[in-house]
């Protein structure tokens, strides 16, 4: 593992090994002419996009896929060379940018399409047409989408590089809902063949697709989540180990006697003489005060709860139960610890959440160390 920074003792450690694994498991689920888009939005779900992009190019990712020019022009500036798709919202203003660093944009209505062929001013744009396919979200529907494909032709410097749409569920691809958006992404792509269109890349399976439906690959799959570890409810029979480990160190411990009330607004008073281990974590580095008198974590392996309320800056953990916990101690808030673990998804349980928010919600003071 890389050397520790100094400040507080407080860190996401990233199993680049898991990352690669995670990576060889989808490739292996996968047919050979079938491209890879691994999304890296958000640096890369909190994991920290400069190491983790790299990695995957090395392992043989096809292209990439983030939400914002600033996150693309982040890639190019850790060295990756293969292509970069902005799946999200772009305007003229990013034009410079764009054409810099050589990054594909997502096209998702009239407007857009003569904005950009505007501020392009003679240069061509590679673009990937959203369908709307059922998301409720960006894109144009299969009814729309004529309008779009006359703005491309109107604009006259935009290459169809490729068109994809998005399922509405991340966990089950099985759904009467996505079995509608399938017919809808074929009606979609007939109207694009018959406007004479032939892009490089037809795009619409999520990690879950990507990992248990075969039929929606066609030549491009964008797994996010799972590349992470995360495995989407659907899919059964894969090994995929969770990259993110978050560690921290017991800060101080105190000694106290019953009836005494532990953080803001007394929402854990003890109850017996307990031992209090103060954590240098809060919801400032993306822990959540709703895992306030919720949550659990790791020492030695065992889980102890945490109590009060998770401050900004703080949270606190009753260690009654583990004799000798000292300051310095290794704390695990998710990830594995001796023979115990508590994973992404529970913590996002905990907090009535999901496992991505609590992966993506890793604050920016949290360094990540590469293991």
């Amino acid at each position: 593992m890389t050397g520790t920074p100094p400040g507080r003792q407080t860190f996401a450690v990233i199993d680049t090994a898991a990352l690669r694994h995670n990576f060889a498991q989808i490739r292996a689920r996968v047919p050979a002419e079938v491209g890879i888009l691994a999304v890296v939005k958000a640096n890369a779900y909190g994991h920290g996009a400069p190491i983790v992009a790299p990695v995957l190019e090395q392992a043989g990712a096809t292209a990439f896929g983030v939400a914002t020019i600033g996150e693309a022009v982040e890639l190019r500036n850790a060295g990756i060379n293969q292509p970069i798709v902005v799946l999200a919202g772009v305007g003229g203003r990013d034009i410079a940018a764009v054409q810099s660093h050589r990054i594909s944009v997502t096209l998702t209505h009239p407007e857009l399409a003569a904005e950009l062929g505007a501020a392009a001013r003679g240069h061509r744009l590679r673009v990937h047409l959203k369908i709307d396919s059922g998301m409720g979200r960006l894109g144009a529907t299969p009814a729309e989408l004529p309008h779009l494909l006359d703005a491309v032709v109107a604009a006259g410097n935009l290459d169809v590089e490729g068109v994809f749409s998005h399922f509405g569920d991340a966990d089950n691809v099985f759904t009467p809902h996505c079995e509608g958006q399938v017919a809808a992404f074929h009606a979609g792509l007939e109207i694009v063949g018959q406007r004479g269109l032939q892009p490089r890349w037809v795009h619409l399976a999520n990690s879950a697709a990507t990992l248990a439906r075969p039929d929606v690959h066609f030549n491009l799959v964008r797994p996010g989540i799972a590349l992470y570890g995360l495995t989407p409810a659907c899919v059964t029979g894969i090994d995929l180990r969770p990259v993110m480990r978050m560690v921290t160190h017991v800060l101080q411990v105190r000694d106290f006697p019953a009836g005494v009330p532990v953080s803001y607004c007394q929402t854990f008073v003890t109850q017996r003489p307990s031992r209090i281990a103060v954590l240098p974590i809060g919801y400032a580095d993306g822990y959540s005060r709703a895992l306030s008198n919720r949550a659990q974590v790791l020492v030695r392996g065992a889980r102890l709860p945490v109590v009060g309320n998770v401050c900004m800056d703080l949270t606190m953990v009753d260690v009654t139960d583990l004799p000798g916990v000292t300051v310095g101690e290794e704390v695990v808030l998710w990830g594995a610890q001796g023979d115990g673990s508590i994973s992404a998804d529970e913590v996002g349980a905990w907090q009535g959440s999901i496992g991505y928010e609590v992966l993506n919600r890793v604050g920016k003071r949290i360094p990540r160390l590469v293991q």
